[in-house]
């Protein structure tokens, strides 16, 4: 009897146990469930949450882009949009029209996430477009938590009101056309006016070889005319005159057509200057290294450093030789100045990177600096920096924050060089100096003298000058990508400034631009790959043997152009006047100034079309219609868009 209720004790016992341990299953199962179900909620809400700040960049970036005043704005921007309020938001990295538009669209979303992923913000998106500024993708990133989502806006804004071709004429004028001596137009030419005389035809060998459309309801007649008798006829309400009825007998039997409709052509906006340079981040000096006191390095001696320090003055000089062995290691050195000088020379033994800081000056000369063995070397100094001499050196960063003289007759190779200082800028010397990947340079002004300075067809070349910078001694500027300049003046003397192969380059010039001499700028190049906006008061004037292809975009003040040299692709002018004068211009140019007179003379040749207010040829002068004129230089290219509203063709989202 003892051993039955045992047994079913036991078997109770053991009833109990297997409920229990399945009622902890199922415990254990719906509680898994119930976080598991929380999690995907909360991954599901930030998700969520992310997707609409996504969409928030999207319509901060389309509202950016419907403000005039913002309109041109493209880069990389990054911020936070707090909840029931509008965000503030942060420009990381300016962009250009044309940039990343024909490298596909993984660079840019590689740009926006790491401009993301390197902040506190919350939504970071980029703003980029084609060459024209008429189509835009929109690329927007939102995190919350660990969420990450994006979005692709694709735009295209109607450019507008334009119901007739910009360049369809060898010459169009608002108001007036003379022409006079030898001068001629070969193709069509048409004015608005309806004024009598407002196509004046002076005696000499000149003609106009197409059609001339005057204004809409203008009297098609010459005058004076001539009858079967051969008497003159007179037509005082005549748009197109002449001398006398014997003057200009092509005139006689000449196609004159009215205009269709007036046209009104207008001045596009004058840009506003480039945005500040984005630097990187200046280091901050370490401190706590071993400190140590002066290090001079003199006569034939050699002196070798394995470890990371603080040095006093470092001074290299004689034939000694200072050695940094890496031995696989980064070692940081802090000085208060250095200086190689005479025959002397800094080795610097890899693998590893050795960086410099120096409180004060760096210079470096005699027979400058060696890196071997893969090894890496960084200065960063707080005041000037100089390297002359007939050295070669080979840094992977130099970052300058006061005057910086780059002047050499070795080799000068650079993968980063950032100059942000208040002061000068230079280069002299016949050697060379390369700059691999960025080159990033404000100063108070910039010359470069002799030699070359390549670019190397790196990320970006970005130039902030206060005040002159100077080309001189036939100094080539080679390899330009990316390059944007704003200065006050750009003179460009006795030097070259050539681009990249599919390279672009901005200039803002607010006082100056000069070309003089020999010099050339983008010379062979594309035509729609150099922008100069030139903002000054003062004439412009570009004479000698200069070469300059690209575009010129004059705000206000009147230029001449010629001399034997030429410009060759796009003129905008919102000056009084443009002078063309000097040696032919073998280039197709078009010449956009409708509220401005243009003068042609001498032997001045544009092979293209003008438009002007007022028309003006003398001497030999001509100009020679390019059917592809209209094609090179739609509206667009010269900054019109219509009324400047544009409505959105296409909206294109993807994730």
């Amino acid at each position: 009897m003892g051993n039955c209720e045992a047994r079913n004790g036991g078997f109770v016992l053991f009833t109990a146990l297997i409920v229990v341990l399945v009622l902890s299953v199922v415990a254990t199962i719906i509680v898994s469930l119930v976080l598991n179900d929380s999690m995907q909620l909360n991954r599901a809400e930030a998700r969520l949450e992310a997707n609409y700040r996504a969409i928030s960049g999207i319509e901060v970036a389309r509202a950016l882009l419907e403000n005039p005043s913002t309109r041109d704005a493209r880069g990389v921007f990054r911020g936070t949009i707090p909840e029931g309020g509008s965000g503030s938001f942060e420009l990381v990295e300016a962009w250009q029209d044309g940039d990343y538009w024909d490298t596909g669209i993984q660079l840019v979303r590689d740009a926006v996430q790491n401009a993301l992923q390197s902040s506190s913000n919350d939504v970071a998106f980029a703003i980029f477009s084609d060459s024209s500024g008429t189509e835009f993708k929109i690329v927007s990133y939102g995190i919350r938590s660990a969420a990450v989502e994006s979005m692709v806006l694709n735009l295209a804004f109607a450019g507008g009101a334009y119901e007739f071709p910009v360049f369809d004429m060898a010459v169009f004028s608002k108001s007036y056309i003379g022409i006079g001596g030898s001068s001629r137009i070969e193709g069509r030419a048409g004015t608005n006016s309806i004024v009598p005389g407002s196509v004046n035809i002076g005696p000499g060998n000149n003609m106009i070889t197409g059609t001339i459309y005057v204004g809409v309801g203008g009297d098609t007649h010459v005058n004076p005319s001539v009858d079967p008798d051969g008497k003159s006829i007179s037509y005082p309400n005549a748009v197109v005159t002449r001398t006398n009825i014997n003057n200009s007998t092509w005139l006689s039997n000449h196609p004159i057509q009215n205009l269709d409709q007036e046209r009104e052509y207008e001045l596009p906006d004058f840009p506003d200057p480039p945005p500040s340079i984005s630097f990187p981040t200046f280091p901050t000096f370490p401190e706590g290294l071993p400190v140590h006191g002066n290090l001079n390095v003199s006569g034939n001696s050699t002196f070798i450093v394995t470890q990371s320090g603080e040095y006093g003055n470092i001074s290299v000089s004689g034939s000694s030789r200072l050695i940094f062995n890496l031995q696989g290691n980064n070692i940081s050195i802090n000085a208060n100045s250095l200086s190689v000088s005479g025959s002397a020379r800094i080795e610097v033994n890899g693998p590893g990177t050795l960086t410099l800081y120096v409180d004060g000056n760096a210079s470096i000369s005699g027979s400058g600096i060696t890196t071997l063995n893969s090894a890496k070397l960084n200065i960063y100094t707080d005041g000037n920096f100089s390297a002359s001499g007939n050295l070669n050196v080979e840094l992977s960063t130099l970052y300058s924050k006061g005057q910086t003289q780059l002047g050499n007759s070795g080799l000068l190779e650079l993968e980063n060089l950032f100059v942000d200082s208040n002061q000068a800028f230079s280069t002299s010397g016949n050697g060379t100096i390369r700059v691999a990947s960025q080159a990033l340079i404000k100063a108070s002004s910039m010359s470069l003298s002799s030699g070359t300075m390549d670019f190397m067809n790196g990320s970006k070349q970005q130039f902030e000058i206060a005040g002159t910078v100077q080309l001189s001694g036939n100094v080539n500027m080679n390899g330009i990508s990316k390059g944007v300049m704003n200065c006050s003046t750009l003179n460009i003397q006795q030097g070259n400034i050539n681009l990249a192969s599919g390279g672009d380059m901005l200039v803002y010039a607010s006082t100056g631009f000069n070309m003089g001499g020999g010099s050339t700028f983008n010379y062979g190049g594309d035509r729609n790959a150099v922008r100069v906006n030139y903002a000054g008061t003062s004439d412009l004037n570009l004479n000698g043997n200069m070469r300059y292809t690209g575009t010129l975009h004059i705000q206000r003040a009147s230029a001449s152009l010629g001399g034997s040299g030429g410009v060759y692709g796009l003129i905008i002018s919102g000056g009084p006047t443009v002078n063309l004068h000097g040696n032919p211009m073998a280039d197709v140019t078009a010449v956009y100034a409708p509220n401005s007179t243009v003068n042609m003379v001498g032997s001045a040749t544009v092979k293209g079309a003008i438009v002007a207010d007022r028309f003006v040829a003398t001497g030999s002068s001509t100009v020679v219609f390019e059917t592809d004129t209209e094609d090179l230089f739609p509206p667009q290219s010269i900054g019109l868009i219509g009324d400047g509203e544009g409505d959105e063709e296409i909206e294109i989202w993807s994730r």
